[in-house]
């Protein structure tokens, strides 16, 4: 089970030696040569619904059919390239893939956003954002056991929840579920300039995903289908 990141004190900027890119490559083969080495018959390894783009993705809800891993010359592509070579090594493998939304609830963005609008930072782009689909933590770990179960070799699945949402309405819903002062936002340029990850990925990446085939295949179904049911079931 691949789900090694390096986010303790992650940086607002990418990195061309960004940690969390280097364990999804090269991290990915090291622990690929350890389970051949070991005998184990299922790799499970972390990706993400970013891979399929920094860029507006429109109304339509994307599948595991739509182009995945390809660079569209925006700020995130690094993180596109380290979901790439991550997939493409498990799946080439007999592998599977588990794209994950945006994840909230502990020691994620909902924590995180929490902790900045009690220090009254600003953290949106003003309009609030464009949208995309989260998951609650809690869920994202039972797709994963039901991939390890379930899934097949050589597929990748979107783990999302019912709701996509923008990102105004995220930060809206954590500060009435943990109770801070209300969010604050910059123009894009200014969020560009002082966070320039933050801004591609809120104020310029539209990501409203399917989780269909999750569903259908790993007989997976979120039981936190929003984030406000998630943030008011389990961070109230």
């Amino acid at each position: 089970m691949h789900q090694a990141t390096a986010l303790r004190g992650a940086s607002p900027r990418l990195r061309p030696d960004d940690p969390t890119n280097a364990l999804r490559s090269t991290g990915t083969a090291h622990l690929l040569a350890a389970a051949e080495a070991v005998g184990a018959d299922r790799f499970v390894t972390q990706s993400l619904i970013t891979g399929y783009g920094y860029i507006d993705h429109g109304d339509r809800e994307l599948t595991e059919d739509d182009p995945f891993g390809q660079p569209h010359g925006t700020y995130g592509d690094p993180v596109v390239e380290g979901c790439r070579s991550t997939e493409e090594q498990v799946l080439d493998a007999g592998g599977i893939a588990l794209r994950y939304g945006m994840f909230y609830g502990p020691n994620a963005f909902s924590d995180m956003f929490a902790e900045m609008m009690r220090k009254h930072i600003p953290i949106l782009p003003v309009g609030g954002g464009r949208t995309t689909s989260f998951i609650h933590v809690a869920d994202a770990a039972t797709a994963t056991v039901a991939a390890l179960d379930q899934g097949k070799p050589g597929q990748a699945y979107n783990v999302v929840d019912d709701t996509p949402l923008t990102w105004g309405r995220f930060a809206a819903a954590v500060a009435a579920t943990h109770r801070t002062p209300r969010p604050r936002a910059m123009p894009r340029w200014l969020l560009k300039l002082s966070a320039p990850y933050l801004a591609c990925l809120m104020a310029d990446t539209t990501l409203r995903v399917s989780h269909a085939k999750a569903t259908q295949k790993l007989g997976w179904t979120p039981s936190l289908p929003s984030v406000h049911q998630g943030l008011e079931r389990t961070e109230a």
